[in-house]
């Protein structure tokens, strides 16, 4: 493997690469100030405390128009965006030479910005390649060597997610990109720090959204906790306030529910494309918790483009000799690892309309509480009951269990067919046909 610098410049979270294999973390945040621009990190713990300097589109919107707010340090999205490039090249050690995993929605006027921007650090760049075909052309374990295969890949954004369609045989070939607007990380934050801040206001009378202090730190906090519930389904959000501190337990299903209608929308988009393969996605969608199993999508390892890149640099730059080329297909590679293969990507079975327990079945309409003691097991609408399973929104999910509870599906997405298993019982949810 080559120990090529690169970087991924997808917004949501940018990744660097140094020639020592050194990661990098950035998000696409700006922020002008008085002495010149800070970027990444430092940038976001400050976006809601100054929003009129703060800035988050520039990699999306990269071009040399002018901001209506902008200084002395900042003419237009370039000279931000060169900000942030700048101060990745200087945590790299100031290499001589870069290569770039870039989305597919990078247009060629931006893609032009951005050798532009990397000829102004100085440095040479070595390839631009489309993340996604990086990504895939070292997946093991896939059915990608017949030339009629398929692969779709997800990745999200900042400001909109990004499909991107693949096809198989020797190479792994870009074949379509679709851009979805409405499924950014940043649409998902904004959606459930209001839902968070609607249930500080029913708990504590206190909403942090009413000052840029209590906003900033809301969104300072919200991606330690979203990565607590990739873990856990329940994590615990603390907020310092003028009246103290204020607690609040938040449920990975309770914020996917208050964001189900964009959810759909994006399982829509995914489904029209109906290509016969699976469906992948890049660590960041694990930003999301929950959502790569509602997608039915897997989630890749954060380094699986930029390692694919640095095992193809000298492919990639041979094919680049004669000028920079976005390169848009790549030979498979084996990463010599025994990896499980995606599963293809399915309809998803039905959600359920009953629970079924031996002969008995009982509807699903609103919530099911279970009590198993030495008489058996007794099912009502009780919600204080030992175990809850409760449905909204064309959504079943498990709430809470005080038993050992063995679940055969996703407990915050239960569909028909599924099992669960407490205490020596079996139940199974079960979809009842209509005449």
């Amino acid at each position: 493997m080559s120990n090529t610098p690169v970087i991924e410049l997808v917004d949501s979270e940018i990744l660097a690469c140094s020639a020592d294999g050194r990661l990098l973390r950035d998000p696409g945040f700006a922020l002008l100030n008085s002495s010149g621009i800070d970027t990444g990190e430092a940038a976001f713990n400050q976006a809601w405390l100054h929003p009129q300097r703060s800035f988050n589109q520039f990699w999306q919107r990269l071009s040399l128009t002018p901001l209506t707010n902008g200084n002395r340090y900042a003419r237009h999205y370039a000279d931000l965006a060169y900000a942030q490039l700048a101060q990745l090249h200087r945590q790299l050690g100031e290499p001589g030479e870069i290569l770039f995993a870039i989305p597919g929605s990078f247009s060629r006027d931006q893609l032009a910005i951005l050798l532009g921007l990397a000829n102004a650090l100085p440095v040479k760049t070595l390839g631009l390649v489309d993340a996604a075909v990086a990504a895939a052309s070292t997946l093991d374990g896939i059915a990608l060597n017949r030339s009629d295969a398929e692969l779709l890949y997800l990745d999200i954004q900042l400001h909109q997610a990004v499909l991107t369609r693949l096809s198989g045989g020797g190479q792994v070939v870009r074949q379509a990109v679709e851009v979805l607007p409405d499924a950014g990380l940043h649409h998902f934050y904004s959606g459930w720090a209001q839902y968070i801040a609607n249930l500080f206001i029913r708990e504590y009378r206190y909403d942090p959204l009413h000052t840029a202090a209590g906003e900033q730190q809301l969104f300072s906090k919200l991606p330690s906790v979203l990565s607590a519930l990739a873990r856990s389904p329940e994590a615990t959000l603390e907020l310092a306030t003028p009246q103290g501190d204020f607690r609040l337990n938040l449920q990975r299903s309770a914020l996917l529910d208050s964001s189900l209608s964009r959810i759909n929308r994006l399982r829509e988009q995914i489904a029209r494309l109906a290509i016969n393969g699976p469906l992948v996605a890049s660590h960041r969608l694990g930003k999301l918790p929950g959502l790569d199993a509602l997608l039915n999508a897997q989630l890749l390892d954060e380094r699986q483009a930029i390692d694919a890149c640095r095992q193809a640099a000298d492919v990639i730059h041979s094919e680049g000799d004669s000028g920079v080329d976005f390169i848009t297909r790549l030979p498979r590679h084996s990463t010599g690892e025994n990896t499980a293969p995606p599963q293809p990507v399915a309809a998803l079975a039905p959600p359920p309309t009953h629970l079924l327990h031996g002969h008995r079945a009982w509807p699903l309409d609103s919530e099911l509480g279970i009590e198993i003691g030495d008489n058996g097991i007794a099912i009502s609408r009780d919600a204080a009951a030992p175990l809850l399973i409760r449905t909204a929104s064309g959504r079943t999910w498990l709430e809470h269990s005080r038993y050992q509870i063995a679940v055969e599906g996703d407990r915050d997405n239960l569909r028909s067919g599924d099992s669960l298993r407490a205490e020596g019982y079996e139940l199974r949810l079960i979809e009842a046909a209509e005449n």
